[in-house]
């Protein structure tokens, strides 16, 4: 059967810019089905949002009118209503009564901070912040996990960094006598400078300059009285756009570890063979005198006592391609074991700690009563320093 060679049509997935599902590291993906926490994201309607919640619910304006409160509403200004106050001074309803007092207020402009950090590249966005989840369904602890050695399993959510932004306000207030917008201008002063916003969700910081005070009065009409003032908040934004998905395709959570277990793992049989362990109908023998029914277990301490062996050294000693550690030596198998002899592969090294893979190493030997690593720094492509810290952890004499 010949070879297809017609042009391949992109997938839905490759033009839109997002990574092939082949591409993707499934072992970094978790299950978000039982998972009640939505994704992270802070719109313009999130700060619009907060300001009506903190006027309504904790400046809570109000005016006093033959001995009765009066909540003063607030309301946001679309462009219709917006335009209808300019053109006739205040807001009226739909039967056309003037409605005093009110509080009105629209955005005018949403400026970047880049005073701030940010995401470096919006295509590609690598900065992140981790926030810790306190409790979560795999955080079961308890005193059988205790006895296991089992910790609290922490979950973390990790989001992009948001754009710093600063909007602004217009808002205007109206009242019928003075004595009631003093009142309103007072509380309102009182609350800038806070953090404005929802308990338990988003807050951002609120700042006013000045208010102007006007008495407007129309031909035919009552009198109003109203204050202009310009409202900052210093926001931040999360689109709920495609660089964002982009940028958590792989990270969106994590765990920590619940549990470290170290060990050695080596083959029974060869160990057997090597120590001469014979076994004869389920009855295994020692040549050191210890026997097991039904198994084979090896009790020369000596042999499991090499293969526990990981000890950590510092170099005493750097230079540009060579790390020396005084007073030390390898620590080498028993005879009898059949264990390799002790060589590089039996150590892990790292420089200033970053792992240093065996493949620059051009030794690792004993120098008398020392230990000399020397490395290729063409392979490197860098050369150590006097100051450097060499770390070597593997098969020592203690």
């Amino acid at each position: 059967m010949s070879e297809d060679k017609r042009p391949k049509i992109k997938g839905q997935a490759e033009m839109l810019g997002r990574p092939d599902d082949r591409n993707i590291n499934r072992s970094l993906e978790f299950r978000n089905d039982e998972d009640i926490s939505k994704e992270l994201n802070i719109g313009l309607y999130d700060h619009d949002n907060a300001i009506s919640y903190y006027f309504e619910n904790i400046i809570r304006p109000s005016v006093v009118e033959d001995g009765n409160v009066i909540q003063v509403p607030i309301i946001y200004g679309s462009p219709e209503r917006w335009k209808s106050v300019r053109k006739d001074y205040y807001y009226r309803d739909q039967k056309g009564k003037i409605q005093v007092p009110l509080i009105m207020y629209r955005r005018t402009s949403v400026e970047k901070d880049r005073n701030l950090t940010n995401k470096l590249d919006g295509n590609n966005p690598r900065n992140f912040s981790t926030l810790q989840k306190k409790y979560s369904p795999r955080n079961n602890y308890d005193q059988f996990s205790i006895l296991n050695g089992i910790a609290p399993q922490k979950e973390f959510r990790h989001v992009v960094v948001p754009d710093y932004v600063k909007l602004s306000y217009e808002c205007i207030i109206w009242t019928d006598y003075v004595e009631h917008m003093n009142k309103i201008v007072e509380a309102v002063n009182y609350a800038e400078g806070s953090y404005w916003g929802v308990p338990e969700q988003f807050k951002f910081m609120a700042t006013i300059d000045n208010f102007q005070t006007t008495n407007e009065t129309q031909a035919g009409s009552e009198r109003t009285v109203k204050t202009t003032f310009n409202l900052t908040i210093k926001g931040y934004l999360v689109p709920d756009a495609l660089q964002k998905d982009l940028a958590k395709q792989n990270i969106k959570k994590s765990y920590s570890m619940s549990r470290l277990k170290w060990g050695a793992e080596v083959d029974q049989d060869k160990v057997d063979q090597v120590l001469g362990i014979e076994t004869d109908k389920g009855h295994a023998s020692t040549g050191a005198g210890s026997t097991s029914k039904g198994s084979k277990i090896v009790t020369n301490s000596i042999v499991f006592s090499y293969l526990a062996t990981n000890i950590e050294k510092i170099a005493n000693t750097v230079t540009s391609t060579t790390a020396t550690f005084n007073n030390t030596s390898f620590k080498q198998a028993p005879i009898y074991s059949g264990l390799p002899v002790t060589s590089v592969t039996d150590f892990r090294f790292f420089v200033n700690g970053q792992f240093l893979d065996t493949a620059a190493i051009v030794s690792w030997t004993e120098v008398g009563s020392n230990v000399v690593l020397t490395i290729d720094d063409n392979i490197t492509g860098w050369e150590m320093e006097s100051d450097y810290v060499v770390v070597a952890i593997g098969k020592f004499e203690s």
